[in-house]
Protein backbone atom coordinates (compact mmCIF):
# COMPACT_ATOMS: atom_id res chain seq x y z
CA UNK A 1 0.00 0.00 0.00
CA UNK A 2 2.72 2.03 0.83
CA UNK A 3 4.61 1.49 -2.58
CA UNK A 4 0.83 1.88 -4.02
CA UNK A 5 1.05 6.06 -2.64
CA UNK A 6 4.19 6.39 -3.46
CA UNK A 7 3.63 5.63 -7.47
CA UNK A 8 0.80 7.84 -7.11
CA UNK A 9 2.80 10.58 -6.39
CA UNK A 10 5.65 10.21 -8.45
CA UNK A 11 3.46 10.23 -11.15
CA UNK A 12 1.66 13.29 -10.39
CA UNK A 13 5.69 14.75 -10.00
CA UNK A 14 6.57 13.95 -13.49
CA UNK A 15 2.92 14.97 -15.08
CA UNK A 16 3.80 18.63 -13.11
CA UNK A 17 7.18 18.70 -14.61
CA UNK A 18 5.51 18.13 -18.05
CA UNK A 19 3.07 20.87 -17.45
CA UNK A 20 5.89 23.37 -16.36
CA UNK A 21 7.95 22.14 -19.61
CA UNK A 22 4.93 23.10 -21.42
CA UNK A 23 4.26 26.30 -19.55
CA UNK A 24 7.85 27.92 -20.13
CA UNK A 25 7.70 26.86 -23.72
CA UNK A 26 4.44 28.64 -24.90
CA UNK A 27 1.92 28.80 -22.54
CA UNK A 28 1.81 31.85 -19.36
CA UNK A 29 4.05 31.79 -16.56
CA UNK A 30 4.15 34.01 -13.71
CA UNK A 31 6.00 33.19 -10.65
CA UNK A 32 7.52 35.34 -7.59
CA UNK A 33 9.68 35.26 -5.12
CA UNK A 34 6.74 35.25 -2.42
CA UNK A 35 4.86 32.12 -4.61
CA UNK A 36 7.95 29.86 -2.75
CA UNK A 37 7.64 31.25 0.47
CA UNK A 38 7.87 28.76 3.45
CA UNK A 39 5.65 29.93 6.33
CA UNK A 40 7.94 30.13 9.31
CA UNK A 41 6.93 27.98 12.22
CA UNK A 42 5.56 29.95 15.39
CA UNK A 43 7.36 28.44 18.14
CA UNK A 44 11.23 27.10 17.86
CA UNK A 45 9.92 24.57 20.50
CA UNK A 46 12.27 21.76 21.73
CA UNK A 47 12.87 17.63 20.87
CA UNK A 48 10.38 15.48 22.50
CA UNK A 49 10.98 11.90 23.24
CA UNK A 50 9.41 10.58 20.10
CA UNK A 51 11.95 13.03 17.87
CA UNK A 52 10.02 15.24 16.58
CA UNK A 53 9.34 19.15 17.40
CA UNK A 54 6.38 20.44 18.33
CA UNK A 55 6.38 23.81 17.02
CA UNK A 56 2.63 23.84 16.46
CA UNK A 57 1.48 25.92 19.64
CA UNK A 58 0.43 29.68 19.49
CA UNK A 59 0.07 31.76 22.29
CA UNK A 60 -3.33 32.88 23.03
CA UNK A 61 -4.10 35.95 21.59
CA UNK A 62 -4.69 38.80 24.57
CA UNK A 63 -8.66 39.59 25.29
CA UNK A 64 -10.28 41.80 23.33
CA UNK A 65 -8.06 41.89 20.49
CA UNK A 66 -9.55 42.15 17.24
CA UNK A 67 -8.43 39.58 14.06
CA UNK A 68 -9.34 39.19 11.07
CA UNK A 69 -10.63 36.50 8.74
CA UNK A 70 -8.88 35.63 5.78
CA UNK A 71 -11.78 34.25 4.40
CA UNK A 72 -14.68 36.67 5.60
CA UNK A 73 -12.58 39.85 6.26
CA UNK A 74 -14.24 40.34 9.64
CA UNK A 75 -13.23 39.92 12.95
CA UNK A 76 -13.23 36.49 14.89
CA UNK A 77 -17.01 36.60 15.65
CA UNK A 78 -17.12 34.44 18.72
CA UNK A 79 -16.39 35.63 22.72
CA UNK A 80 -13.29 34.21 23.67
CA UNK A 81 -14.20 30.79 26.51
CA UNK A 82 -13.52 30.18 30.00
CA UNK A 83 -11.56 26.97 30.21
CA UNK A 84 -12.80 25.20 33.89
CA UNK A 85 -12.45 21.94 34.98
CA UNK A 86 -11.56 19.53 32.83
CA UNK A 87 -15.22 17.37 31.91
CA UNK A 88 -15.47 13.63 31.76
CA UNK A 89 -18.00 13.28 28.99
CA UNK A 90 -17.25 13.82 25.39
CA UNK A 91 -20.70 15.21 25.15
CA UNK A 92 -19.37 18.07 27.33
CA UNK A 93 -16.61 19.79 25.93
CA UNK A 94 -16.23 23.39 24.84
CA UNK A 95 -13.85 24.79 22.44
CA UNK A 96 -11.35 25.90 25.26
CA UNK A 97 -11.43 22.12 26.67
CA UNK A 98 -10.03 20.99 23.15
CA UNK A 99 -5.98 20.49 23.93
CA UNK A 100 -5.05 18.39 21.27
CA UNK A 101 -5.78 18.21 17.14
CA UNK A 102 -4.95 14.93 14.46
CA UNK A 103 -6.21 14.04 11.60
CA UNK A 104 -6.03 11.14 9.03
CA UNK A 105 -6.38 11.29 5.44
CA UNK A 106 -4.49 11.80 2.04
CA UNK A 107 -3.64 14.82 -0.19
CA UNK A 108 -6.67 16.79 0.77
CA UNK A 109 -5.20 16.78 4.10
CA UNK A 110 -1.46 16.92 3.34
CA UNK A 111 -1.98 20.06 2.06
CA UNK A 112 -0.71 19.46 -1.21
CA UNK A 113 -0.56 22.14 -3.59
CA UNK A 114 -2.92 24.25 -1.14
CA UNK A 115 -0.33 27.65 -1.25
CA UNK A 116 0.89 26.97 -5.01
CA UNK A 117 0.57 30.02 -7.33
CA UNK A 118 1.56 27.87 -10.49
CA UNK A 119 2.11 24.66 -11.26
CA UNK A 120 6.04 25.53 -11.23
CA UNK A 121 5.51 24.89 -7.17
CA UNK A 122 3.97 21.47 -7.58
CA UNK A 123 4.08 19.09 -5.77
CA UNK A 124 4.92 20.76 -2.14
CA UNK A 125 2.75 20.06 1.12
CA UNK A 126 1.36 22.53 2.75
CA UNK A 127 0.28 21.26 5.95
CA UNK A 128 0.40 23.91 7.99
CA UNK A 129 -2.90 25.58 6.14
CA UNK A 130 -4.17 21.92 5.80
CA UNK A 131 -7.94 22.83 6.89
CA UNK A 132 -8.46 20.25 9.65
CA UNK A 133 -5.09 20.03 11.34
CA UNK A 134 -2.84 23.02 9.89
CA UNK A 135 -1.43 25.45 12.48
CA UNK A 136 0.51 28.19 10.58
CA UNK A 137 0.35 31.39 12.54
CA UNK A 138 -3.45 32.45 13.57
CA UNK A 139 -6.89 32.68 12.66
CA UNK A 140 -6.18 36.03 11.26
CA UNK A 141 -3.49 34.55 9.14
CA UNK A 142 -5.25 31.53 8.09
CA UNK A 143 -9.03 29.63 9.09
CA UNK A 144 -8.00 26.23 9.89
CA UNK A 145 -9.81 23.98 12.64
CA UNK A 146 -6.58 24.28 15.18
CA UNK A 147 -6.28 28.51 14.44
CA UNK A 148 -10.21 28.69 15.20
CA UNK A 149 -10.18 26.51 18.55
CA UNK A 150 -7.05 28.53 19.54
CA UNK A 151 -9.01 31.96 18.75
CA UNK A 152 -11.52 30.87 21.41
CA UNK A 153 -8.46 31.28 24.39
CA UNK A 154 -6.80 28.19 25.17
CA UNK A 155 -3.50 26.53 23.71
CA UNK A 156 -4.09 23.36 20.70
CA UNK A 157 -1.00 21.23 20.33
CA UNK A 158 -0.72 18.58 17.49
CA UNK A 159 -1.30 21.03 14.75
CA UNK A 160 1.16 20.41 11.78
CA UNK A 161 3.41 23.98 10.76
CA UNK A 162 4.57 24.82 7.29
CA UNK A 163 5.77 23.06 4.17
CA UNK A 164 8.24 20.81 2.19
CA UNK A 165 8.55 19.46 -0.80
CA UNK A 166 6.68 16.27 -1.53
CA UNK A 167 9.90 14.13 -1.90
CA UNK A 168 11.69 15.72 1.30
CA UNK A 169 11.33 14.38 4.61
CA UNK A 170 10.36 16.87 7.27
CA UNK A 171 12.38 19.36 8.75
CA UNK A 172 9.66 21.21 10.56
CA UNK A 173 7.07 19.89 13.19
CA UNK A 174 4.31 17.46 10.99
CA UNK A 175 2.19 17.48 14.26
CA UNK A 176 -0.68 14.84 14.56
CA UNK A 177 -1.05 15.17 10.52
CA UNK A 178 -0.40 11.62 9.87
CA UNK A 179 -2.08 11.69 6.16
CA UNK A 180 -0.40 10.30 3.53
CA UNK A 181 -0.26 11.89 -0.09
CA UNK A 182 -2.23 9.30 -2.52
CA UNK A 183 -3.59 7.05 0.07
CA UNK A 184 -6.74 5.07 -0.10
CA UNK A 185 -9.56 3.79 2.54
CA UNK A 186 -7.60 0.18 2.94
CA UNK A 187 -4.86 2.02 4.02
CA UNK A 188 -6.43 4.38 7.12
CA UNK A 189 -6.15 2.06 9.80
CA UNK A 190 -2.47 2.46 9.61
CA UNK A 191 -2.62 5.71 9.84
CA UNK A 192 -4.66 5.72 13.23
CA UNK A 193 -1.76 3.01 14.83
CA UNK A 194 0.35 5.97 13.54
CA UNK A 195 -1.45 9.10 14.94
CA UNK A 196 -1.73 6.71 18.28
CA UNK A 197 2.18 5.96 18.39
CA UNK A 198 3.16 9.52 18.22
CA UNK A 199 0.39 10.59 20.75
CA UNK A 200 2.26 8.37 23.08
CA UNK A 201 5.54 10.33 23.09
CA UNK A 202 4.26 13.94 21.87
CA UNK A 203 5.36 16.79 23.98
CA UNK A 204 2.98 18.54 26.24
CA UNK A 205 0.43 15.80 25.60
CA UNK A 206 -1.45 13.40 27.89
CA UNK A 207 -2.90 10.86 26.06
CA UNK A 208 -5.31 9.66 28.85
CA UNK A 209 -6.75 12.83 30.26
CA UNK A 210 -6.28 15.54 27.43
CA UNK A 211 -9.73 16.05 24.83
CA UNK A 212 -8.56 15.66 21.42
CA UNK A 213 -10.45 15.87 18.10
CA UNK A 214 -9.28 13.78 15.54
CA UNK A 215 -10.52 14.32 11.65
CA UNK A 216 -10.61 11.49 9.33
CA UNK A 217 -11.02 12.17 5.61
CA UNK A 218 -10.73 9.94 2.87
CA UNK A 219 -11.93 8.26 0.11
CA UNK A 220 -10.97 10.37 -3.02
CA UNK A 221 -8.79 8.18 -3.66
CA UNK A 222 -10.45 5.41 -3.32
CA UNK A 223 -13.44 6.96 -6.40
CA UNK A 224 -10.29 8.68 -8.72
CA UNK A 225 -9.53 4.71 -9.25
CA UNK A 226 -13.15 3.28 -9.32
CA UNK A 227 -13.07 2.39 -13.21
CA UNK A 228 -9.22 0.93 -12.84
CA UNK A 229 -8.70 -2.33 -13.74
CA UNK A 230 -6.12 -2.63 -10.81
CA UNK A 231 -8.41 -1.06 -8.03
CA UNK A 232 -8.77 -3.58 -5.36
CA UNK A 233 -10.99 -0.58 -2.98
CA UNK A 234 -13.95 -0.34 -5.38
CA UNK A 235 -17.25 -1.72 -3.48
CA UNK A 236 -18.65 0.88 -1.24
CA UNK A 237 -18.80 -1.76 1.53
CA UNK A 238 -14.91 -2.71 1.62
CA UNK A 239 -14.63 1.17 2.12
CA UNK A 240 -16.69 1.62 4.12
CA UNK A 241 -15.28 -1.96 6.19
CA UNK A 242 -11.81 -0.04 6.34
CA UNK A 243 -13.43 3.35 7.88
CA UNK A 244 -15.06 0.64 10.66
CA UNK A 245 -11.83 -1.05 11.16
CA UNK A 246 -10.40 2.65 11.57
CA UNK A 247 -12.48 3.61 13.92
CA UNK A 248 -12.35 0.04 16.30
CA UNK A 249 -8.96 0.66 16.44
CA UNK A 250 -9.34 4.64 18.03
CA UNK A 251 -11.70 3.18 20.29
CA UNK A 252 -9.32 0.79 21.77
CA UNK A 253 -6.21 2.80 21.77
CA UNK A 254 -7.02 6.09 21.90
CA UNK A 255 -9.04 7.82 25.15
CA UNK A 256 -11.04 11.06 25.36
CA UNK A 257 -11.49 12.27 21.65
CA UNK A 258 -14.33 13.07 19.67
CA UNK A 259 -13.78 12.21 16.33
CA UNK A 260 -15.16 14.07 13.10
CA UNK A 261 -15.93 11.68 10.27
CA UNK A 262 -16.04 13.39 6.96
CA UNK A 263 -18.10 12.42 4.27
CA UNK A 264 -16.37 11.78 1.19
CA UNK A 265 -16.36 14.11 -1.77
CA UNK A 266 -17.02 13.53 -4.86
CA UNK A 267 -14.41 13.73 -7.66
CA UNK A 268 -16.87 14.32 -10.44
CA UNK A 269 -16.87 18.11 -10.00
CA UNK A 270 -13.23 18.64 -11.31
CA UNK A 271 -14.63 18.01 -14.57
CA UNK A 272 -16.14 20.98 -15.06
CA UNK A 273 -12.63 22.56 -14.29
CA UNK A 274 -11.08 22.49 -18.13
CA UNK A 275 -7.81 24.38 -19.46
CA UNK A 276 -4.95 22.87 -21.18
CA UNK A 277 -2.76 22.71 -18.03
CA UNK A 278 -6.05 21.05 -16.17
CA UNK A 279 -6.56 19.03 -19.21
CA UNK A 280 -3.35 17.55 -18.62
CA UNK A 281 -3.86 16.84 -14.86
CA UNK A 282 -6.95 15.51 -14.59
CA UNK A 283 -5.69 11.98 -16.25
CA UNK A 284 -3.94 11.27 -13.89
CA UNK A 285 -5.19 13.73 -10.33
CA UNK A 286 -8.39 11.18 -11.12
CA UNK A 287 -8.78 9.51 -14.22
CA UNK A 288 -12.13 8.25 -13.17
CA UNK A 289 -14.03 11.41 -11.97
CA UNK A 290 -12.70 13.02 -15.25
CA UNK A 291 -13.60 11.17 -17.43
CA UNK A 292 -14.82 11.84 -20.78
CA UNK A 293 -17.08 9.38 -20.60
CA UNK A 294 -20.23 9.98 -19.10
CA UNK A 295 -21.07 6.59 -17.83
CA UNK A 296 -17.98 6.13 -16.09
CA UNK A 297 -18.54 9.67 -14.20
CA UNK A 298 -22.34 8.65 -13.32
CA UNK A 299 -21.07 5.67 -11.49
CA UNK A 300 -18.47 7.45 -9.65
CA UNK A 301 -21.24 9.59 -8.67
CA UNK A 302 -23.80 6.46 -7.89
CA UNK A 303 -20.52 5.06 -5.60
CA UNK A 304 -20.03 8.78 -3.43
CA UNK A 305 -23.55 8.64 -2.64
CA UNK A 306 -23.93 5.20 -1.74
CA UNK A 307 -20.40 6.01 0.83
CA UNK A 308 -22.34 8.92 2.00
CA UNK A 309 -25.03 6.37 3.42
CA UNK A 310 -23.19 3.61 4.80
CA UNK A 311 -20.56 5.72 6.49
CA UNK A 312 -23.94 7.85 8.50
CA UNK A 313 -24.71 4.20 9.31
CA UNK A 314 -21.65 3.40 10.36
CA UNK A 315 -21.36 6.83 12.15
CA UNK A 316 -24.48 5.77 14.40
CA UNK A 317 -23.47 2.36 15.53
CA UNK A 318 -24.06 2.09 19.36
CA UNK A 319 -20.60 0.84 19.69
CA UNK A 320 -19.50 4.65 19.14
CA UNK A 321 -21.57 6.17 21.69
CA UNK A 322 -21.68 4.08 25.01
CA UNK A 323 -19.32 5.61 26.73
CA UNK A 324 -18.37 9.06 27.79
CA UNK A 325 -14.73 9.20 26.40
CA UNK A 326 -15.61 7.93 22.56
CA UNK A 327 -17.62 9.71 19.98
CA UNK A 328 -17.54 9.60 16.51
CA UNK A 329 -19.83 12.39 14.48
CA UNK A 330 -20.95 12.54 10.61
CA UNK A 331 -20.00 15.77 9.30
CA UNK A 332 -21.80 15.23 5.69
CA UNK A 333 -21.17 19.02 4.39
CA UNK A 334 -19.85 16.96 1.01
CA UNK A 335 -22.62 15.25 0.76
CA UNK A 336 -25.02 17.29 -1.76
CA UNK A 337 -21.44 19.43 -2.51
CA UNK A 338 -21.11 20.16 -6.59
CA UNK A 339 -18.45 22.79 -7.87
CA UNK A 340 -18.69 25.93 -6.10
CA UNK A 341 -19.62 28.75 -8.91
CA UNK A 342 -18.94 32.47 -9.35
CA UNK A 343 -21.93 34.75 -10.10
CA UNK A 344 -21.20 34.40 -13.66
CA UNK A 345 -21.78 30.88 -12.86
CA UNK A 346 -17.96 29.72 -14.11
CA UNK A 347 -16.58 27.14 -11.81
CA UNK A 348 -14.93 29.53 -8.61
CA UNK A 349 -11.14 28.73 -9.13
CA UNK A 350 -10.14 30.43 -6.19
CA UNK A 351 -11.35 27.78 -4.20
CA UNK A 352 -9.02 25.24 -6.18
CA UNK A 353 -5.17 25.24 -6.02
CA UNK A 354 -3.04 24.95 -9.80
CA UNK A 355 -3.74 21.70 -10.11
CA UNK A 356 -7.37 22.09 -10.65
CA UNK A 357 -8.40 19.17 -8.49
CA UNK A 358 -7.14 20.12 -4.75
CA UNK A 359 -8.18 22.97 -2.69
CA UNK A 360 -5.77 26.35 -2.73
CA UNK A 361 -5.66 28.10 0.65
CA UNK A 362 -8.57 30.08 -0.06
CA UNK A 363 -10.76 26.64 -0.53
CA UNK A 364 -9.16 25.02 2.79
CA UNK A 365 -10.78 27.78 5.06
CA UNK A 366 -14.03 27.76 3.89
CA UNK A 367 -13.65 23.88 4.36
CA UNK A 368 -12.52 24.75 7.68
CA UNK A 369 -15.45 26.33 8.55
CA UNK A 370 -18.15 24.43 7.11
CA UNK A 371 -16.23 21.41 9.72
CA UNK A 372 -16.36 23.76 12.47
CA UNK A 373 -20.11 24.93 11.66
CA UNK A 374 -20.94 21.29 11.24
CA UNK A 375 -19.37 20.53 14.60
CA UNK A 376 -21.31 23.13 16.03
CA UNK A 377 -24.83 21.80 14.48
CA UNK A 378 -27.05 19.44 15.77
CA UNK A 379 -27.49 16.08 13.54
CA UNK A 380 -30.68 16.61 12.05
CA UNK A 381 -29.42 20.66 11.23
CA UNK A 382 -25.96 20.21 9.09
CA UNK A 383 -25.08 21.37 6.15
CA UNK A 384 -24.67 18.96 3.47
CA UNK A 385 -23.39 21.17 1.10
CA UNK A 386 -20.57 24.14 1.60
CA UNK A 387 -20.33 27.82 1.18
CA UNK A 388 -17.90 30.02 0.98
CA UNK A 389 -20.10 32.86 2.16
CA UNK A 390 -20.70 30.96 5.28
CA UNK A 391 -20.69 33.00 8.69
CA UNK A 392 -18.59 31.16 11.72
CA UNK A 393 -21.11 29.61 13.95
CA UNK A 394 -20.52 30.45 17.42
CA UNK A 395 -21.22 28.65 20.54
CA UNK A 396 -23.14 30.46 22.97
CA UNK A 397 -24.86 30.29 26.98
CA UNK A 398 -27.77 28.82 25.83
CA UNK A 399 -25.55 26.06 23.01
CA UNK A 400 -22.04 25.90 24.62
CA UNK A 401 -20.92 22.65 23.66
CA UNK A 402 -19.57 20.76 20.46
CA UNK A 403 -22.41 18.96 19.21
CA UNK A 404 -22.62 14.90 19.71
CA UNK A 405 -25.90 12.30 17.95
CA UNK A 406 -26.99 12.74 21.66
CA UNK A 407 -26.07 15.90 23.50
CA UNK A 408 -28.37 18.53 21.47
CA UNK A 409 -25.01 20.40 22.03
CA UNK A 410 -26.00 21.13 25.02
CA UNK A 411 -29.11 23.00 24.64
CA UNK A 412 -31.58 22.41 26.90
CA UNK A 413 -35.13 21.11 25.86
Amino acid sequence: SHCHSQMRVTILSTVAAVVVIGQVGGWALSVTDSSLHVPPPQNHGTPHSGGDMDLSIVEPREAGASITSVAGSTPFPCARVTRGDTPTSVHKLTPADIHVVAALGDSFTTGLHAGARTVLEIPREYRGISWSIGGDGTFSDHVTLPNIIRAFGSPVYGASVGAKAVDLPWIIDGGLNVAVNGAVADELRFQALNVFSKMKVYRNISIETDWKVLTIFIGVNDLCEQCSETSSALAPEAYVKSVEETLDVLKQDVPRVYVNLVGVLDPTFAFEMRSPTCDVLHGNNCPCGTSEDDKVRAEVNATAKRIHELLEKVASAEKYHDTDDFTVEYQPFYTETTIPRTPSGDPDRALFAPDCFRFSGLGNEVAATALWNSMMTPPAEKARRISRDDPLICPSAAAPYLCTATNNCGAQT
